[in-house]
């Protein structure tokens, strides 16, 4: 617990004096808690290095924290004892971490990369002939628009202000990076292929996965176009109306999000969405770009290749709620097939479906993930399964005529499955029973039981259970399949189903 709070606690409740009866002493604890509480913020919340702008000099954090302090030093008693009037604890917390961002302000740097031989980077930095390198020239007008326009001397860039040959420091930068971008006073974006907002339509900087957390985390955003001119009038693009409008157009994200975004995995598929169209040079980025968004933790591991996205996607279905993070259409990954090789997975729902999901909850949000894989609760209506495509001894397609129980519970879009690895021999009712899992059921009020309403599409899984044993499996599909339902079934039981991992 940050020593602020435990003293203020104990201060507040404890002896009852008034603030304005404040001994000399009690007036150097309060500031000396101020500058533990600047500290904490410094050495936790601040990029690792820093570009000290009057100087063009690359700086630590303790080397940033020095040059603030004559400010800190400076601050009044009066505006100190402020801080600590406020009731609550919370409250409190808040105030002083808004006192402490506004004073310790930084920049940070949105763009294209150039050519890596262009950019400038930690090694060369201070090297005068760096200076001659393009992507130099662009830190430099952004370092001046930076302290010219938004009053900042310390400035921070991804090219320089990472030392890229030390894995723990890139690693620490890379988890770290949506919070920079949140922390910055302003985060300056330059766009070189626009003029006007006219452009945006074919603007590259909106297409790549990394600007995708540096258009949602910073509170300010400034968009720069060629010759660094001003997209528009105002301070922080975010809160011009026309600016968001066509950003909004341009990346399907609404103008909400794009105001006040918040990091976490609730409308997780919505994000991906998001990121569909992004993309990225290194394939691990596509996983290390969304860390921040999703509010997850991962190591990074460069090499790794397809994997990582993987793991992110465990990380997000371990801290999800909503099944449809496994209603995409596209590649399937190597390592579990209910999961996708990447966001470019994603596409746009139905509006109806959406509309639908939002205004009435359906499914089980119970699913998690174990060494077994990963454990549904489907609700399941029994199907007749006939091959229709046959491979030597491997089914291709199921066609699927009738379910002994309810003959008419699905209309003729049912007619083929494509599956992935089914053997002939395993159709026969003596070996698999086969059913149809409902993944989006519509709730009941009884507990394990859900329904089905005539007309509405439903997102599903193939699954089987062998016969005498009462564990449901669900099989691997090329793509999702969609049922509409041709009847109301009521009263229907929810079962178990998992889905175990490719080894």
């Amino acid at each position: 617990m940050p020593t602020w709070i435990s003293f203020t606690r104990g201060y507040l409740k404890g002896n009852g004096q008034s603030l304005a009866s404040q001994t000399e002493p009690e007036a150097d604890m309060l500031r000396q808690s101020l500058y533990d509480a600047l500290d904490q913020y410094i050495y936790n919340e601040l990029p690792y290095r820093l570009i000290y702008i009057p100087k063009m000099k690359i700086v630590t954090r303790g080397e940033a924290r020095a040059i603030l302090w004559p400010e800190i030093q400076a601050i009044a008693h009066e505006e100190i004892k402020a801080l600590f009037q406020i009731e609550t604890i919370r409250t409190q917390a808040q105030s002083l971490r808004q006192f402490i961002r506004e004073r310790v302000k930084y920049a940070a740097l949105s763009h294209r990369w150039f050519d890596d031989a262009e950019e400038p980077t930690f090694q060369n930095f201070s090297l005068r002939e760096t200076r001659a390198l393009a992507g130099y020239k662009k830190l430099a007008k952004f370092c001046e628009k930076a302290r010219k326009d938004y009053g900042c001397v310390l400035a921070w860039a991804d090219t320089c202000c990472i030392d890229k040959t030390s894995s723990s420091e890139l690693d620490e930068a890379i988890r770290s990076m949506f919070r920079w971008y949140s922390n910055s006073l302003v985060c300056i974006a330059y766009l070189e292929d626009s003029s006007t907002l006219a452009d945006f339509e074919d603007e590259v900087w909106f297409t790549r996965g990394w600007t995708l957390q540096e258009l949602l985390a910073p509170t300010i955003l400034k968009f720069y176009g060629k010759g660094w001119l001003p997209i528009s009038n105002s301070p922080n693009d975010k809160t011009d109306a026309s600016v968001m409008s066509m950003v909004s157009r341009v990346t399907k994200i609404p103008r909400d999000d794009l105001a006040t975004y918040i990091p976490g995995t609730q409308r997780a598929r919505e994000k991906m969405r998001w990121a569909s169209t992004r993309r990225t040079t290194r394939i691990e980025d596509i996983a290390y770009s969304l860390i921040g968004i999703f509010d997850v933790g991962i190591t990074v591991a460069y090499g790794e290749g397809a994997r990582a996205f993987y793991r992110l996607m465990v990380e997000i279905v371990q801290n999800c709620y909503e099944w449809d993070i496994f209603l995409f259409d596209g590649a399937i990954s190597a390592y579990h097939f209910t999961l996708p090789e990447s966001p470019r997975a994603y596409h746009d729902l139905p509006s109806s479906w959406t509309q639908l999901n939002k205004t009435q909850p359906r499914g089980n949000k119970w699913f998690t993930l174990s060494k077994r894989g990963l454990h549904l609760r489907l609700l399941l209506v029994d199907i007749d399964p006939i091959p229709h495509t046959i491979s030597g001894n491997w089914v291709a397609s199921i066609a699927v005529n009738s379910t002994p129980s309810h003959p008419d519970t699905f209309d003729h879009a049912l007619a083929r499955i494509t599956v992935a690895a089914v053997r002939v021999t395993e159709l026969g009712p003596d070996v698999y029973h086969y059913a149809i899992g409902i993944v989006d059921f519509e709730r009941s009020a009884h507990e394990g039981e859900g329904q089905l309403l005539r007309g509405r599409d439903y997102f599903c899984f193939l699954t089987r259970r062998r016969a005498g044993y009462e564990s449901w499996e669900a099989v691997e599909t090329v793509d999702p399949t969609i049922v509409r339902c041709r009847q109301d079934l009521h009263n229907q039981q929810i079962s178990t189903v998992i889905a175990t991992e490719r080894w």
